[in-house]
C-alpha cells in the first residue's frame, strides 16, 4: 500500500490561504512543488477517511473556556447549494439572509462566550432522513453534554423555533437560567384569569412576569424597531433588567458595559467597592438603559456613548466608596 501523501493539516492550511476557490481540485493544483505531492484524488480521499469528531474540536475549544461564566448559545448556519440536485446532506431551510427556505447544507453550533469572542465546543450536521434527528433533537445532545462537561452558564440563548416546552424544561432541570424569543401567539397567563397570546397583553419597559403556560413563571420584554417591527423576549430569569437583556441579545458593545460591571479587576481587588456598586448596579443600569430609550440613535453608537460615560461614573464610585479625595 502507497503511503498517504497528505493529512488534514495540507487540507486546513489551504482553507486559510484559500482566497475563493476551496475544492480538492484547487487545492491539488496550489501544492508546493516537491516529490509526492498530492494531488486532488489524494486529497478527496483523506477527507473521506476522516470522520467528524465532535470530541477533537472539545480539546482544542477547552483551554479557551471558563465554564462558570458566560453564555451558551446554540446557532445554525445554512450554505447554499441552490444548483445540488445530487450531493449529500442537501435540504430545504430557512435562511435569515434570503429571509425564505433555501437549499443548503445546515450546520448547527453550540457556542461558548464570554463577551469577547465565540468559541465553539460542539456540532451537528443536520440529516433528519438518515438520522431521523430532528434539530430540537440536536439541541438536546448539546445541552446534555454541556451539562456532562460542567458547564455552568449565565444563560443558554436560542432562536424561537427551539423554544418548545421540553427544551426549556430540560434546561431548567440542568439548573440554568434561558434567554430567547417567543412568538406573539405563544399563550401565557398574565393576570390568572386564563392564558391569551403575548401579543395581546400590555407589556412595560422594564418587563412582565407572567405565567407560561406548562411551564411556569417566566419574564417577557417587547421591544419595537423603528419600522415598527415587534419582537418578544423571554427568559426564566424573573429578576432580569432591560439593559441586561439587550446585552445579551446584542452581544455588543452593551455587552462590555455588563462585563466592566460585574469583572473588572480593580473592582474585584476592591471590596468595599465591589459591595457598594452591587447595591446600586441594579439602579444605575435602569437608568442607562433609560438614556438608551430616549435616544435615537443605533444601539452600537449608544454602547459606545454609555461605556465612556460609564468610566467616569465608576471612578467616582470608587473614590466616594474608599473616601479617596
Amino acid at each position: 500500500m502507497n503511503p498517504k501523501r497528505c493529512n488534514e493539516y495540507d487540507y486546513i492550511n489551504f482553507l486559510v490561504a484559500a482566497p475563493k476557490s476551496y475544492s480538492c481540485l484547487e487545492a491539488g493544483r496550489v501544492q508546493p512543488a516537491k516529490a509526492n505531492t498530492p494531488a486532488h484524488d489524494s486529497l478527496n480521499r483523506m477527507l473521506h477517511r476522516i470522520q467528524p469528531n465532535t470530541e477533537d474540536l472539545w480539546r482544542e475549544a477547552q483551554p479557551q473556556v471558563n465554564p462558570r461564566e458566560g453564555l451558551l448559545l446554540l446557532d445554525d448556519s445554512t450554505l447554499d447549494k441552490p444548483y445540488a440536485k445530487k450531493m449529500d446532506l442537501v435540504y430545504r431551510h430557512w435562511s435569515g439572509k434570503h429571509h425564505n427556505t433555501v437549499r443548503g447544507i445546515n450546520l448547527l453550533t453550540l457556542l461558548w462566550t464570554e463577551g469577547d469572542k465565540p468559541i465553539p465546543g460542539d456540532y451537528r450536521l443536520y440529516d433528519k432522513p438518515n438520522d431521523n434527528l430532528s434539530k430540537n433533537n440536536h439541541l438536546t445532545d448539546f445541552l446534555k453534554v454541556a451539562y456532562q462537561r460542567g458547564f455552568q452558564p449565565t444563560y443558554v440563548s436560542f432562536d424561537s423555533w427551539y423554544s418548545s416546552l421540553s427544551n426549556l424544561k430540560l434546561i431548567r432541570q440542568c439548573g440554568w437560567h434561558w434567554f430567547t424569543r417567543f412568538k406573539s401567539n405563544r399563550l401565557v397567563n398574565p393576570d390568572q384569569l386564563g392564558n391569551v397570546p403575548i401579543a395581546r397583553i400590555d407589556i412595560g419597559t422594564t418587563g412582565r412576569i407572567v405565567h407560561l403556560k406548562a411551564y411556569g413563571f417566566i419574564k417577557l420584554f417587547r421591544t419595537v424597531s423603528r419600522d415598527g417591527d415587534v419582537e418578544h423576549w423571554a427568559t426564566s430569569h424573573l429578576e432580569m433588567r432591560p439593559l441586561e437583556r439587550l446585552s445579551i441579545a446584542e452581544l455588543g458593545p452593551l455587552r462590555i458595559i455588563i462585563a466592566v460591571l460585574s469583572n473588572s479587576a480593580v473592582l474585584r481587588s476592591a471590596k468595599l467597592v465591589q459591595q457598594r456598586l452591587n447595591e446600586t448596579r441594579l439602579v444605575f443600569l435602569d437608568e442607562l438603559f433609560c438614556d438608551w430609550k430616549c435616544s435615537a440613535i443605533s444601539p452600537v453608537i449608544v454602547g459606545l456613548k454609555l461605556k465612556c460615560r460609564l468610566s467616569v461614573m465608576l471612578e467616582e464610585l470608587i473614590y466616594k466608596t474608599l473616601n479617596i479625595s
